[in-house]
């Protein structure tokens, strides 16, 4: 008995029956009996694989010896001769997969020192990941037992270069970096296949195949660059260096405007988002068109324009804590500013109980966009005009201002006029104050209304032939007769339109002093029809008429047959025998010609004429 199948070079024990005599033990080639050979029990080293014979004979108690030995047939067999594939040559920290043969038995796996198995590397399984930790020559074996139960004598070594892997590093010359940078980040010379990568928030701007990249920065916060390479001995790192950084934002410097027209002579203000942490300095190009006249070193400026034309406002701005820096530009026209005057074209002094003063005079003037203002000043929607209101005010001084904005938005406002309100006290029949000029003028009551009795006198002196024209030119105008270089005797001579204030409405003040106005044709036709009781129309235009001439009349028109100035040309009717006088009224005739009243030396009539407008004629105002 013993085994029958047995590994080569191994030792098997055999054995038969024991107290017998002359034992003899044979065993065919490939074994050896190293023990017991005279005894029931060998031990046989087999050396050479195959089928073996082992052969006993013996005497036994008897004295009887078979006559044949008896047989035992063994088959020995080989050893396995594990063999290891995998890598070779590796690198430290790179995990490497080694390979057996696959269906045996009970794996043994061994690395050396260098190396930690990290996966297989079981009893059952015929492969093992190992992690070389350690460079330099190092090893990994196995050993399994086969089918027949035979193992190798010793484990089979598989030996394994174990190199350096590759230690990136990443150095920058600045960190944190400012938004929109362009920074450069390096790592060791002398390497290839380098691999840089960025976050999400960065570019690389330049190759990034070699030790050095530069990086544009676009999105601010965490960021970072990382970089692998392959080193001399080929080996990379076992994953990509990472380098964090920070990018900090920049300065918010979108400019924007406030709110109003950008004009010459006037300021506005500019702003960025505000930000605490930055000072921001403003600019304007070209440097004298605009000033900066407050906010410097803050998000919000005022600039002063000088001049108009194209500008550009600019801004720099910096962060205090981080330094990082950022500008921006603003296109700019600046508007020309008007030029408002303001010279008045209306009486500047009237009376409490006056009509409205229709306001105007102020330049340039276009609807809605010249205004006046002042206390008691209104528009009057119906007319489309700025009044003044003196009804019912307190004497005193009432400021009137013009200003006057252009299509572009711009504004200016002329210097004031002042309108002076003055207690006039007056009674029919007495003197007239003309509270404009200090002139005064007798009046009377006339067919029930009370009239000026004098010539009305107000204005500046045109003088010589042909005068020059009385023109709407802010200023009231008249004509003195020859001889009269004052007016002092035959008052003033006006053209129509002159002497209407240039309005073509019936009952308009025209020139006459406050509370009174230019008489209307009806106003003066009731003046003859009732001025001698029971002489009423149309006798009254002839018999009235030496009553209206007549000068030793305490309560009399006291007409001046002065003549009058013809078409700025020439003096008629002004001396005997052919004297005569015309009195304007408010009444139109036609385009170019209004409705005068007329007296003189020889007929007893009063005649009605419609002159040119270009004569001039004196004029009776009457009281409102």
């Amino acid at each position: 008995s013993g085994p029958a199948s047995i590994c080569v070079n191994t030792t098997g024990t055999y054995s038969t029956e024991s107290g017998m005599s002359g034992y003899s033990w044979s065993v065919s080639a490939g074994g050896t009996i190293i023990s017991g050979a005279t005894t029931n029990s060998i031990g046989i080293l087999w050396s050479s694989t195959g089928t073996k014979t082992i052969t006993v004979n013996y005497t036994d108690a008897n004295g009887c010896t078979a006559p044949v030995p008896t047989g035992f047939t063994v088959n020995v067999n080989t050893l396995p001769v594990p063999t290891i594939t995998g890598p070779n040559s590796m690198c430290t920290g790179i995990p490497a997969t080694y390979t057996t043969e696959t269906g045996m038995q009970s794996y043994n796996w061994s690395v050396s020192a260098g190396g930690t198995i990290t996966a297989g590397g079981t009893a059952t399984s015929p492969t093992a990941t190992v992690t070389w930790n350690t460079a330099g020559p190092n090893s990994v074996s196995v050993n399994y037992v086969v089918g027949t139960g035979c193992t190798a004598a010793n484990p089979s070594n598989y030996p394994v270069m174990v190199n350096p892997s590759a230690t990136p590093s990443v150095s920058s010359p600045v960190n944190p970096v400012c938004l929109t940078a362009s920074t450069t980040y390096t790592t060791q010379p002398g390497m290839t296949g380098y691999t840089w990568t960025v976050s999400s928030g960065g570019t690389i701007t330049s190759s990034s195949n070699t030790n050095v990249i530069t990086v544009k920065w676009d999105s601010p916060g965490a960021q970072f660059v990382t970089v692998n390479y392959t080193n001399s001995y080929g080996c990379q790192s076992t994953g990509p260096v990472q380098y964090d950084l920070t990018v900090n934002p920049l300065p918010l410097t979108t400019i924007s405007e406030g709110t109003g027209a950008v004009c010459e002579s006037m300021p506005h203000v500019y702003m960025v988002p505000n930000d605490p942490a930055c000072t921001f300095t403003w600019s304007v190009i070209p440097a004298g068109r605009g000033i900066i006249s407050g906010g410097q070193g803050t998000s919000t400026a005022t600039i002063d324009w000088q001049t108009s034309g194209s500008a550009v406002v600019s801004v720099a701005g910096t962060n205090t804590s981080t330094s990082c820096a950022s500008s921006g530009t603003f296109p700019v026209i600046v508007n020309p500013k008007p030029a408002a005057a303001f010279t008045p074209c209306f009486d500047l002094a009237t009376t409490p109980a006056a009509k409205k003063i229709i306001l105007h005079g102020g330049n340039p003037s276009l609807p809605t966009q010249g205004i006046y203002s002042g206390t008691r000043v209104s528009f009057n929607n119906g007319t489309g005009k700025y009044e003044f209101d003196p009804a019912g005010a307190s004497a005193g001084s009432y400021p009137i201002s013009y200003s006057y904005t252009n299509t572009f938005g711009c504004s200016s406002v002329a210097a004031p006029v002042t309108i002076s309100i003055v207690n006039n006290s007056f009674f029919c029949g007495g003197k007239l104050t003309d509270v404009r000029d200090g002139k005064q003028y007798q009046t009377a009551t006339l067919s029930g209304r009370c009239w000026m009795t004098e010539n009305l006198s107000f204005g500046i002196g045109l003088t010589g032939l042909p005068a020059l024209p009385q023109t709407d030119n802010c200023i009231a105008e008249k004509y003195c007769a020859p001889g009269d270089a004052t007016c002092s005797s035959n008052g003033g001579f006006y053209q129509w339109d002159e002497l209407m204030d240039y309005s073509v409405s019936t009952w308009t003040k025209g020139i006459c002093p406050p509370e009174w106005h230019v008489p209307s044709e009806t106003e003066f036709q009731q003046l003859i029809d009732n001025l001698v009781p029971g002489i009423g129309a149309p006798n009254a235009n002839a018999s009235v008429a030496p009553e209206l001439k007549d000068f030793f009349l305490i309560n009399g028109f006291h007409a001046l047959l002065g003549g009058f100035n013809y078409l700025d040309n020439s003096w008629v009717f002004n001396a005997a025998p052919l004297s005569a006088a015309m009195f304007w009224t408010s009444a139109g005739s036609s385009s170019d010609r209004s409705v005068a009243r007329g007296l003189n030396i020889f007929t007893p009539s009063i005649s009605r004429y419609a002159g040119s407008r270009g004569n001039a004629f004196p004029v009776r105002c009457i009281k409102d």
